[in-house]
Parts: C-alpha cells; structure tokens; sequence
C-alpha cells in the first residue's frame, strides 16, 4: 500500500510540476501569441478550432461570437 500512496504521490506532484513549468518559462510566447490573436479578432479574424471528441473543445455555438 506504501508503494502505491508513493506513487500517487509522484504522479501528483508531476501533474503540477510539469505544467507550472512549462506556462513559466512560455509566459512570454504565450502572451506574444494572445496579443497577436486579440489584434487579429479586433480586425475580425476567427478561430477555428477541432479535434477528436468532446474534450476537444468546449465552445457552445454562438458563444465566441462578438456580443
């Protein structure tokens, strides 16, 4: 039982690690990329966005669309 609880332990502590490190060294892309899509919406450019499955996104139809 010991190993298991370990090992969630490490599985858990990935999940954060991973993620927080990765958005902290591409804060800056990251912010590069929304602002260059922002100025592209503001000129009333679109995104297209697909994929396999329920998870691949989560946008109501309508829902993006300028109020």
């Amino acid at each position: 039982m010991a190993d298991l609880e370990a090992l969630v332990a490490a599985r858990f502590e990935q999940s954060t690690t991973v993620p927080e490190t990765f958005f902290t060294t591409e804060a800056g892309r990251i912010a590069e990329a929304c602002w260059s899509m922002a100025r592209r919406f503001h000129q009333g450019g679109r995104l297209l966005a697909f994929g396999n499955g329920a998870w691949a996104t989560d946008e109501c139809p309508g829902r993006s669309e300028p109020g």
